[in-house]
């Protein structure tokens, strides 16, 4: 169960360095469906990106708090945020945000400029909902909704003896320089209401129609995500949540705690009692998550990372020690790969079996700590190449290229 160090490690280097988030960045998600990038971050938004064009597509800035986590609908242009506002949104990406070219809209177009949304009962946020990052010691209330400003009237008021090619460069110019504010988005297509405290994650269910959501409150909640109605609430976490996965393609549900266990809940059953309570670590549970090949992996802030058999969850098959405490962990969709963000600044590679792949110098890497990351599937199809991208508190969003050794 000790850490074994191949002699051929792989090759790992940073392809883009993607900044624009103004605070800490918590979590990210890759849509292969849409080929875009989704972050979560202190600084209240959610942001997309485009791989190929290293640009940002859209601002997503609905939630009043810290937006903690954002994960892609499996099959439709859709996402789910979770914020320390308490509650989780439900908002569509625009099809513009799809194709590198067209982010930017033509003068007159409508870009989701809308009205403040209707009243709503404030959550009963305890004192520690406010605090859910080190550099936002407040939860900012009113003049959130805001009206925005006409941000397509950019193109308005050109020189009318400008060439027509003169024009094209000078729109090429404002559009560059526009971009970060051309796409922004307020207003949720729903939203789910319901925690009592900081929703610090939610994910959506294999079947795409429920979401699952993770909170300081201590419970897990289940939604409708069409009529928005909590549709079941698991309760047994003595401190507060830290992560929920879901299965790939059954109803079963994986929560960690600051309580140092996970759980696995199987929502077939009507009792809504978790099959497995594991108290494998020694301090808090970060994250843990299925593959696709019917492991469970566990990281915790006491530097292990377990690899769990679903079928045997007595022991685990695999137990990898780090250095520093360690995120949200990733697994590629071949279940071959774990990515590993972690305190001390550095993003780890190992295998499935607990051989590290990775090199120990990453210089061109993170400042501050790694966060999360995730693996983009469309490269898996090559065994040697893998693509993934990490985001952490230096408020970056960085895409990495290895290639894997031959053996």
């Amino acid at each position: 169960n000790k850490i074994r160090r191949n002699a051929a490690f792989a090759a790992v280097e940073v392809r883009r360095s993607l900044s624009g988030h103004t605070d800490g960045v918590w979590d990210v998600d890759y849509s292969p469906i849409s080929n875009i990038v989704a972050t979560a971050s202190a600084d209240h938004s959610a942001r997309l990106w485009c791989p190929e064009t290293s640009t940002c597509l859209l601002k997503y800035l609905g939630h009043s708090g810290s937006v903690n986590s954002v994960r892609f609908h499996p099959s439709l242009p859709m996402l789910c945020s979770a914020s320390g506002d308490g509650r989780i949104h439900i908002w569509r990406v625009p099809p513009s945000s799809t194709s590198p070219t067209n982010h930017v809209p033509k003068s007159g177009s409508q870009i989701n400029v809308v009205p403040p949304p209707p009243a709503t009962v404030s959550l009963p946020l305890s004192p520690s909902c406010e605090t859910v990052t080190p550099s936002s010691s407040q939860i900012p209330s009113g003049g959130f909704y805001n009206d925005m400003s006409n941000i397509a009237s950019w193109a308005q008021g050109q020189d009318s003896f400008m060439s027509d090619d003169e024009l094209n460069d000078r729109l090429l110019e404002e559009q560059a320089e526009n971009a970060d504010k051309s796409s922004q988005l307020r207003m949720p297509l729903s939203h789910l209401s319901g925690h009592l405290g900081v929703v610090i994650a939610a994910q959506w269910m294999a079947d795409g129609d429920h979401v699952a959501s993770a909170s300081w409150d201590r419970t897990v909640k289940l939604w409708d995500a069409e009529t928005t109605q909590c549709v079941a609430t698991l309760t047994g976490h003595d401190q507060e949540l830290t992560n929920v996965s879901c299965h790939p393609s059954e109803k079963l549900v994986l929560t960690s705690a600051r309580d140092t266990t996970f759980r696995m809940w199987d929502l077939n059953s009507f009792d809504c009692h978790p099959v497995h309570v594991l108290q494998a670590h020694s301090s808090t549970v970060t994250s843990a998550i299925f593959s696709s090949k019917g492991h469970v992996i566990s990281a915790s802030d006491d530097r292990t990372v377990k690899v769990w058999d679903v079928r045997q969850m007595r022991t685990p098959t695999v137990t990898i020690r780090a250095s520093t405490p360690v995120n949200r962990i990733a697994v590629s969709r071949n279940a071959r790969l774990l990515a590993l963000p972690q305190d001390n600044r550095h993003l780890r590679l190992f295998d499935i079996n607990g051989v590290r792949l990775d090199k120990s110098s990453q210089k061109q890497g993170h400042r501050r700590m790694v966060t999360a990351a995730a693996f983009v599937p469309g490269d898996e199809s090559q065994e040697d190449h893998v693509s993934m991208y990490s985001v952490g508190f230096d408020n970056r969003l960085i895409s990495w290229g290895a290639v894997l050794p031959n053996n």
